[in-house]
């Protein structure tokens, strides 16, 4: 029997490890296909987008050698994988850390976070201008300037390398956002501070002609205000849960759900708690689509704990997540 992936966020780590996987790979073939070069997808909290985002990585990255993806369904894709199974450079870096509660710690965080990225490429065959910026961010050294173009220098830089425009994946962008906001009364300067860097580091590299990517995924709970943000990028194209466009790649649908109820041997009391408690979302016009982390953990409880289904039905997404910003917003 397969293992229960109730904290598994890494592609490789689930397709190695044997764990039990619903497979979403066909999102592979909509980032590329669907309109806009930018893409910005936002999704409840636990639904998948991290995993999602490594899954993307592991597909597209050149520096990638081991197969992943045989037997899923995106590998029916005969032309597509052809095309682009592991032909890009890819920068993948996630803001799911920068949680700080005021713009000094922040922007240390940032800067520690951009660094760490930077490391990565420091061994690049690129000239010598761009080999030092690319120093001073990994080293942490540079004023704030340099971070916030710090996206554009290393997709430059592997361009001049690879001669590839690579591919950016940005996992939880809004996440620095969300706690300027809800820490803005404790420093009246940060909210904008940061506002005024994610801006900056988004549109140094995404927007105008003078970039160096092939398409861009961001990923999000939030649509922030496309006017502070996103300003410029003309080639955004946006993907809430209003729109029907991958409305069942994030989540699992209800055959999925039975699937595995059926797979893990559990009955229909299971599956009329799994529907009270996790299930009822609803992504365009695809109903009944269940949270991925309340789904597993409750199975996880039922098998491996050996609890009742009683016992096992607890507040799972509650627990995950800091929610001051809604609770505020339905005040």
């Amino acid at each position: 029997m397969k293992k229960l992936p109730t904290s598994v966020e890494n592609f490789k780590e689930l397709i190695k490890g044997d764990y039990y996987y619903i497979d979403k790979s066909m999102l592979i073939k909509d980032v590329v296909e669907l309109s806009g070069k930018i893409k910005l997808i936002t999704r409840p909290r636990r639904f998948g987008k991290t995993l999602n985002m490594d899954m993307m990585l592991r597909f597209f990255s050149m520096d990638e050698e081991e197969d992943l993806f045989t037997g899923l369904k995106i590998w029916n894709e005969e032309e597509f994988v052809k095309e682009h199974y592991h032909k890009y450079p890819v920068i993948y870096i996630s803001f799911k850390s920068i949680k700080e509660q005021n713009w000094k710690e922040a922007r240390n965080s940032l800067v520690e976070l951009i660094s760490e990225l930077a490391q990565k490429y420091i061994d690049l065959n690129v000239s010598d201008i761009t080999k030092e910026k690319i120093m001073q961010l990994a080293k942490g050294e540079g004023d704030l300037s340099l971070y916030k173009k710090s996206l554009y220098i290393l997709s430059q830089a592997l361009y001049e390398e690879r001669g590839i425009m690579p591919i950016v994946l940005i996992d939880e962008y809004d996440v620095p956002i969300e706690s300027a906001y809800t820490n803005r009364h404790k420093d009246p300067d940060y909210y904008d501070n940061m506002v005024d860097f994610m801006r900056a580091f988004l549109t140094s590299a995404l927007k105008g002609s003078d970039t160096y990517f092939s398409f861009a995924v961001l990923t999000g709970v939030y649509r922030i205000a496309k006017e502070s943000i996103f300003s410029g990028l003309n080639n955004l194209a946006v993907f809430t849960v209003f729109d029907n466009e991958m409305s069942d790649k994030y989540g699992f649908t209800e055959d999925e759900v039975n699937d595995m109820l059926k797979y893990y041997k559990l009955n229909r009391e299971d599956k009329k708690i799994i529907d009270k408690w996790y299930g009822n979302y609803r992504i365009g016009k695809r109903e009944k689509l269940y949270n991925p982390w309340s789904v597993i953990n409750y199975i996880a409880k039922r098998i491996q704990g050996k609890l009742n289904p009683r016992e096992a039905t607890q507040k799972y997404w509650v627990d995950t997540s800091e929610n001051r910003l809604i609770i505020e917003q339905v005040e």
